[in-house]
């Protein structure tokens, strides 16, 4: 797979409950001339995979800087419920390349239960049980197109990048990486390979990226019935996985898009409907 596939990390195993935090879904609303109306947004997604509903307490915060009002919500069995937050932030320092400030966000669930019936203390509630912790690591910014510009936290920005193809996993050879181009001109890169740690090394050294979805030679030319629904469900997986990251600017719904249909990038075997559908996503 030429490292692009397998372990290319350390991993572990944990012991859950099964009421957990499945996903932070991180946001932000950023006014570069008034600190008063920084915001910032979450999502947070409760899971409930037991045979019964679960009641928990949902507590979120950024220590040091602030603690949301908890928040009680009730997950279906075998399914998931979400809690949105929405901060206000006045002192927050928002993320740029000359100043990649990060934060973590805690959260944490509790279950609320009452003792079963015919207990001494039937009705009354228990104390609420921990069953979970999640922690997001972020950057406090804000993306988004006005008329033909992107914006970054308010500033129009012009993305002069390069290609990155994840080749060290050290991070002092990616920081000494990023400087050089730094240098030359460049303020990003296109990233093909490797997308989770160079986005965690990005983050911190402040380095834009456009993470580009790859695949197969000749996919869609093979079978095109089983691929546009795969590769959608690709690029969906693709960017939960890393939309959490402020070092990513924009995506790429395709590696050399051509390479889809065996190389005839613009020819009649490519279908240029689909390719826009795909993008668009």
């Amino acid at each position: 797979g030429g490292g692009q596939t397998g372990m290319r990390r350390p991993v572990h195993l944990e012991v859950m409950d099964r009421v957990y935090v499945a996903d932070v879904i991180n946001g932000a609303t950023v006014n570069p001339t008034n600190r008063d109306e920084n915001v910032f947004h979450a999502v947070i997604v409760v899971r409930n995979d037991s045979d019964a509903k679960k009641e928990v307490e949902v507590r979120a915060e950024v220590q040091s800087e602030w603690c949301a009002r908890p928040q009680t919500v009730v997950v279906p069995a075998h399914g998931a419920a979400e809690v949105k937050i929405d901060q206000p932030w006045p002192t927050v320092r928002p993320w740029n390349p000359d100043e990649p400030n990060l934060y973590f966000c805690d959260v944490s669930l509790a279950e609320r239960a009452t003792p079963p019936q015919g207990a001494r203390n039937a009705g009354e509630p228990f104390a609420p049980r921990a069953v979970d912790a999640f922690r997001r690591r972020f950057g406090f910014t804000e993306v988004k197109i006005v008329k033909d510009r992107i914006l970054f936290n308010g500033y129009p920005v012009f993305l002069r990048r390069g290609s990155d193809g994840g080749a060290s996993a050290d991070k002092g050879d990616r920081f000494r990486e990023f400087g050089r181009n730094r240098q030359s001109g460049c303020v990003g890169a296109r990233l093909w390979i490797d997308w989770d740690r160079a986005c965690d090394q990005a983050d911190e050294f402040g380095y834009f990226f456009t993470p580009v979805a790859s695949q197969g030679w000749g996919s869609a030319y093979r079978n095109q019935e089983k691929f546009w629904p795969l590769y959608g469900r690709h690029l969906k997986e693709f960017v939960e996985a890393l939309r959490h990251h402020p070092s990513i600017l924009y995506w790429c719904a395709s590696n050399e898009f051509g390479t889809i249909y065996g190389g005839n990038e613009g020819g009649p075997l490519e279908e240029p409907t689909q390719k826009r559908q795909v993008a668009a996503q």
